[in-house]
């Protein structure tokens, strides 16, 4: 006498056969979507690094850095006009990452304009520098930053990851745009927007400092030195 067979039972019966003839059948896919897929930046990368090359090649060869000193800055800013705050705003973002001082642009833009108008280009101004020195340090050269970061500044990285728009403040506040800072927030695990966020209203201390303190000062030594 035979024992009849479910329903059930010849499904089970067909799913182990299924199984046994297809290894990844009952197994869950992994998403299309969970990693991207390796160099997917690849190509921004190189964009952004040919981007900066020409941008440094173009700054040696049809300028002469010594152009940037606040006093021949200044008499190059009233020659522009009305593009003087964008040709400033341009060295900013693109130059003063790599190779300049954002103490000396504002200083030089304290003998052109009021106040208000230095504090608000000096402010976008370096907004602009630490975004581009974001940008750079975080995908074309994360690497070479973190190999050559100072480990003092390692301490800051753990911060930046659980704290990140506190301590962008204070890093801002005490160090302003200084270089090996700029580049470490790039190469850091603080995410943009905080980053962004942070340095905005970080920057604010230092380019209120500049203006009103260093507006002073460097009025005063031009009048005594170049009357």
């Amino acid at each position: 006498m035979t024992t009849p067979v479910s329903s059930n039972g010849r499904t089970r019966d067909f799913e182990s056969l299924n199984r046994g003839s297809n290894p990844r059948a009952g197994t869950k896919e992994p998403p299309a979507d969970s990693a991207p897929p390796p160099g997917s930046f690849g190509w921004i990368r190189l964009a952004l690094l040919v981007l900066f090359v020409v941008g440094v090649v173009a700054a040696f060869v049809f300028g002469d850095v010594d152009r940037f000193e606040p006093a021949r800055l200044r008499a190059d800013l009233l020659a522009m006009g009305v593009w003087a705050p964008v040709a400033l705003l341009g060295i900013f973002w693109f130059v003063q990452p790599f190779i300049l001082s954002s103490h000396a642009l504002i200083l030089a833009a304290t003998l052109v304009w009021g106040p208000v108008e230095t504090f608000l280009i000096g402010w976008f101004g370096t907004i602009g520098s630490g975004v581009t020195s974001y940008v750079f340090a975080r995908f074309v050269a994360r690497d070479w930053v973190q190999r050559r970061m100072p480990k003092r500044l390692h301490k800051f990285d753990r911060g930046l990851e659980e704290h990140g728009l506190r301590t962008v403040v204070v890093l801002r506040v005490l160090f302003f745009t200084t270089h090996p800072v700029q580049m470490m927030l790039g190469a850091s695990r603080v995410r943009f927007w905080p980053f962004l966020i942070g340095s905005a209203i970080g920057f604010v201390p230092g380019v209120l400092l500049d203006v009103v303190i260093g507006r002073s000062v460097l009025t005063w030594i031009v009048d005594r030195v170049f009357a």
